[in-house]
């Protein structure tokens, strides 16, 4: 079973995970059934966040042993069928692997649960519009020169958006095809 733990520089068995999955420096692979370390890559953060999903379902992972991750990066994650087990903070590679393959609880910190939505709710109270008691403040009107530069920002913005639904996109893709292949071995 190959197994992806997020570790500190500069990776290895011997490096410690890392407290958040999405700005770990590095990733290390490991196979359970040897304890022999795989591979060793770093992750490459950005403005638009990193690699760290990508890196993971890439390679065909089993299992993410990590600190915290966010729950885009969980949901991508199951979804690629990828067990993740969070909260290994402050282990090393080599202990949270070997806690995981022995059925011990790798689990150091306690995670922090989600607010349950109540039913009847149709959206999440972030996404609702708030109640505005004050009026809107005017902005100041801008000069062709200032308002050409936003939109040459706003243009190479949602250029970069594209980009990374692209990428998304192919993920997605590769995802199902992933998915599709084992349903096919779980018929035969």
């Amino acid at each position: 079973m190959l197994i992806a733990v997020s570790t500190t520089k500069p990776g290895g068995l011997g490096a410690r995970v890392s407290h958040v999955f999405e700005i770990s420096p590095t990733i290390t692979f490991i196979d359970s059934d040897t304890m022999s370390e795989v591979e060793v890559v770093e992750v490459k953060t950005g403005f638009f966040g990193s690699n760290a999903v990508q890196i993971v379902l890439e390679r065909g992972t089993n299992v993410l042993i990590t600190g915290m991750l966010n729950p885009m990066s969980y949901s991508y994650l199951v979804q690629g069928g990828v067990m993740v087990v969070p909260g290994a903070t402050g282990l090393t590679a080599e202990e949270a692997v070997n806690r995981f393959v022995s059925g011990q609880q790798v689990q150091q910190v306690p995670m922090p649960q989600a607010p349950q939505m109540p039913p009847t709710m149709p959206y999440p109270p972030f996404m609702q519009q708030p109640q505005r008691t004050f009026p809107i403040p005017m902005m100041p009107p801008f000069d062709r020169e200032r308002r050409r530069e936003m939109l040459e920002y706003q243009k190479w913005m949602i250029e970069k958006q594209l980009e990374i639904m692209e990428k998304q996109k192919e993920l997605l893709e590769k995802q199902l095809l992933r998915i599709k292949k084992l349903l096919e071995e779980m018929e035969d």
